[in-house]
């Protein structure tokens, strides 16, 4: 049942900026890669776990990786991820955008 409540959602162009974000009824994991670097401006990233914040508002460079594990097991959950490209304020690119991802049915762990 996991296996079925795992979502995953990638997107990648020509001109880089890889995005990688899944979530399970466990863990949300995310990985960016090839961005845009720049002396004087940031790409960021923020993250959220059932309304809670696990990830503030965080700059980073050309590349993010890390993983969240969900602190409620059994139930319904839900992530969002907002990524921020400077290279694409509005996100016609695809490289600026929201992730909203959800996972149901997550037993409850057996002691």
């Amino acid at each position: 049942m996991a296996l079925a409540a795992l979502l995953t959602a990638s997107v990648g162009t020509a001109a880089a900026h890889n995005l990688s974000v899944s979530f399970s009824c466990t863990t949300l994991n995310i990985g960016l890669s090839s961005f845009s670097v720049s002396s004087s401006q940031y790409n960021t990233i923020t993250a959220t776990i059932d309304g809670v914040t696990v990830l503030p508002t965080t700059n980073f460079q050309q590349s993010f990786s890390q993983s969240f594990p969900v602190t409620t097991l059994a139930g319904t959950h839900t992530a969002q991820v907002k990524i921020y490209a400077y290279d694409d304020p509005t996100g016609s690119k695809g490289w600026t955008r929201t992730f909203d991802k959800s996972a149901g049915g997550c037993p409850t762990p057996t002691p």
